[in-house]
């Protein structure tokens, strides 16, 4: 696995009863922490590498299962040992990674070391989440990347029986305004034309992406981006019954629910 640098510089910053019948119990996750098996398991993989484990968050999984867990841990580099950065001021802060573990189709855990982002300039620092992006009923792992200037954020889907994680959503948490400017956004769910969509929003300025079927992931929509655009005022000379010199007019986006 590519290394990066090691040191970055960071400013401080219900159960349902059938009818007449005792309700049954749901099935018990029975077996031992899978954040605790993970950790072991990845200081065993890495040996002397191995610094320590940040922060973990668990994979629920239906039960029996015990579930999965989601490791930021950080590695050892002496190179870059005792080094603190110049410039931007701050702490020093050793690049994060990430390793997930999930229980194969056997129930045995199956730890995928996931490493650096592609997206990111150099070392980041990673926040874990969990949330339902594609309305199936489970959560997804929510990865929250920044360093500097940069934010990235990206998603992976994880089932029972399936020993890796899948990335579904990869990319800058940035939009580009009407005058190119590039501007930082927040991200939310939506829908276009029935399809399922994680939509982009900085300051009114949005990018949508859409369930790609055959890639398995959401990819970026130039037509649904392009519809979110507002409609430019109609002019003067316009025909009876439209708006008004410098005003628009309340429109739809057809198929966009945002």
């Amino acid at each position: 696995m590519a290394r990066r640098p090691a040191l970055l510089a960071l400013p401080l910053v219900a159960a349902l009863a059938a009818c007449g019948a005792a309700p049954e119990e749901a099935p018990k996750a029975e077996g031992p922490d899978p954040c605790k098996v993970a950790s072991t398991d990845l200081a065993a993989r890495l040996g002397p590498e191995f610094d320590k484990v940040v922060t973990g968050r668990r994979l629920p999984l239906p039960a029996p299962s015990t579930g999965g867990c989601a490791l930021v841990y950080l590695q050892v580099d002496e190179e870059f040992a005792g080094e603190v950065a110049e410039e931007g001021g701050g702490i020093a802060v050793v690049d994060q990674l990430l390793a997930i573990a999930l229980p194969d189709g056997r129930g045995k855990p199956s730890l995928t070391l996931v490493g650096a982002s592609a997206m990111a300039p150099g070392p980041a620092l990673i926040t874990l989440d969990s949330a339902d992006v594609d309305d199936d009923g489970a959560p997804e792992l929510i990865v929250d990347e920044r360093s500097g200037d940069y934010h990235g954020l990206r998603i992976f889907a994880y089932q029972a029986g399936s020993p890796e994680a899948q990335e579904i959503f990869a990319d800058h948490l940035k939009v580009k305004t009407p005058e190119d400017l590039e501007i930082a956004a927040r991200w939310g769910k939506g829908s276009y034309e029935g399809a399922k969509a994680i939509v982009l929003d900085g300051a009114g300025s949005k990018k949508v992406y859409t369930w790609n079927r055959a890639a398995k992931r959401f990819t970026f929509n130039e037509v649904a981006t392009q519809a979110t655009r507002p409609k430019p005022a109609a002019p003067e000379s316009a025909a009876p019954g439209s708006a008004p010199a410098g005003e628009k007019k309340a429109e739809g986006l057809p198929g966009l629910n945002l």
